[in-house]
């Protein structure tokens, strides 16, 4: 019959191999959707960037993925985005503005932005809002 003799190399392994499996688990914990990002958001929405609720750097670009067929205007923190500084491309419908180069910063902490959005064949009048807040480090 073998025994095995237990070492401290063989102590260290195994922790090391434990530490290794629970980092796993979290890692892969962490890659599931954000239960508060699923919301019951309108269709005309492809994506909220960054994900509401997420932890983003201050330069980190926010804004909406629409449709194709939509327009939109941003604020964040309550200051709307001035038009020459919204990144547009309307074949994607997409929206954004980056913070590194405009005149609005993201604060640390959560900082609110706002889409306003609406049907470029209807006008503004039948625009809707979606409001999100991200956390800024």
């Amino acid at each position: 019959m073998l025994t095995r003799v237990v070492t401290p190399r063989r102590i260290g392994f195994a922790i090391l191999l434990g530490l290794a499996v629970a980092g796993l688990v979290v890692a892969v914990g962490n890659g599931r959707p954000n239960p508060t990002a699923v919301s019951d958001r309108s269709a005309e929405i492809d994506a909220l960037i960054p994900t509401p609720g997420s932890e983003v750097l201050r330069q980190a670009p926010v804004g909406i993925d629409l449709v194709p067929g939509f327009t939109a205007t941003l604020t964040v923190n309550g200051v709307p985005v001035p038009e020459d500084e919204l990144r547009v491309d309307l074949s994607l419908g997409r929206f954004l503005y980056l913070p590194g180069e405009g005149t609005i910063a993201l604060n640390p902490g959560p900082n609110v932005i706002s889409a306003t959005y609406w049907p470029i064949a209807e006008g503004p009048e039948r625009s809707r809002t979606e409001t999100w807040v991200v956390n800024v480090l």
